[in-house]
């Protein structure tokens, strides 16, 4: 068992496919619903961009249900166009219900927050992860949080 996002599909040979199963993270608190990592992978037209009536065009032409598919198909990933995940593996329309169910979703905080704040806090919850202190915890995070601001504002 590992857990590890389904961008791996990619490298497993199709005949061990069949053998791979997926499953929700398990619940570990009654009290609290069933959330999901759902990292994004996404297509951006920079601010600066030269011909961007051209760029619009290949988002359009990318975002399509049928360019999706196969996109997908190839690259083993949950597409973010809903009608374009019955051409994906068994594995991948599995990680599709579970993340439809999700009361919520997480992204990694390590890819969305900037690096100067995510070097301090990244630490800090590896520690959580060994002593869950809360109260330590929330105070390191702070004082991270501060740093951090103090560095990006020079």
């Amino acid at each position: 068992m590992s857990m590890i996002g389904n961008y791996v599909i990619q490298d497993i040979p199709e005949n061990l496919l069949k053998s791979i199963g997926f499953f929700p993270f398990p619940l570990v608190n009654e009290q609290i619903g069933l959330f999901e990592e759902a990292p994004l992978d996404v297509l951006l037209i920079p601010r600066n961009a030269k011909n961007t009536a051209l760029a619009m065009r290949f988002l359009a032409f990318a975002s399509r249900s049928d360019i999706q598919s196969k996109l997908n198909a190839m690259l083993g990933v949950i597409s973010p166009n809903r009608l374009a995940q019955s051409t994906t593996s068994e594995l991948v329309q599995e990680a599709y219900k579970v993340l439809n169910h999700a009361e919520g979703l997480t992204q990694f905080f390590d890819r969305d927050a900037k690096k100067t704040l995510a070097d301090n806090i990244m630490p800090i919850f590896d520690r959580f992860l060994i002593n869950p202190n809360v109260e330590k915890t929330l105070l390191e995070l702070e004082s991270a949080r501060l740093h951090s601001m103090e560095l990006l504002s020079y």
